[in-house]
């Protein structure tokens, strides 16, 4: 088995993903990349996305917010979907909650995982980790167990989304969100000191961590 996983964002720099190549054959995707009213088309039929997604095995992290009026099942039909996670847990900590149907709550090593983030003050407000990606993260390193983590689609709103959204964004996509936000995904990335990041990025991202890089 590989020790590389790729974990999509929505960003623009999807498009990053038509000369790149791997030899892992497990992705995580992150939030609605199925039929979803706000998308104005399902990132699942873009003709680079499918591609990439071809004969891979695909786990989707997913927060309990993006399902209401979308439709998973094309997206599950189309591809080898193994896993679908909502980002909440159980038990035993602040992000609690119950699965949508179909879904699974994050497993218990991510949970322990999470806890220990939280331990080490990271972030200073909000939640313990600056989104869903960062959920995608815990997922393919405490998990999944991967040591090697590409990463697309986060461009932290100074692109636009690959796909056009029909949600406004703008509170997300201030300066001082966008600059709050390069700085948790920094501390976020140096917290996992065994794994090597490469964030494949259309942002000015200079991570002050000695295991990410960008692309």
């Amino acid at each position: 088995m590989s020790e590389e996983v790729t974990i999509l964002g929505r960003g623009q720099s999807l498009e990053k993903l038509d000369t790149f190549s791997t030899d892992s054959d497990f992705v995580i995707t992150c939030n609605c990349f199925w039929d979803y009213p706000y998308t104005t088309s399902p990132y699942y039929k873009n003709p680079i996305i499918s591609k990439f997604l071809k004969n891979k095995r695909v786990a989707i992290a997913a927060t309990l917010c993006n399902h209401t009026g979308s439709d998973v099942s094309g997206y599950e039909k189309t591809f080898n979907i193994v896993d679908k996670y909502n980002t909440c847990f159980s038990s035993g900590s602040k992000r609690r909650g119950q699965p949508l149907s179909g879904f699974s709550l994050m497993p218990d090593s991510c949970l322990t995982v999470y806890n220990k983030i939280g331990e080490s003050k990271i972030k200073t407000q909000g939640d313990y980790i600056p989104g869903t990606l960062a959920y995608a993260v815990v997922l393919a390193v405490a998990h999944y167990k991967f040591k090697k983590v590409n990463i697309f689609g986060l461009d932290f709103y100074e692109s636009d989304y690959y796909i056009k959204q029909l949600h406004d964004y703008s509170e997300e996509s201030s300066e001082k969100e966008i600059a709050q936000n390069k700085i948790d995904f920094s501390n976020f990335f140096n917290y996992f000191k065994d794994v090597e990041f490469c964030v494949h990025t259309l942002a000015n991202f200079n991570p002050n961590a000695q295991n990410v890089s960008t692309a």
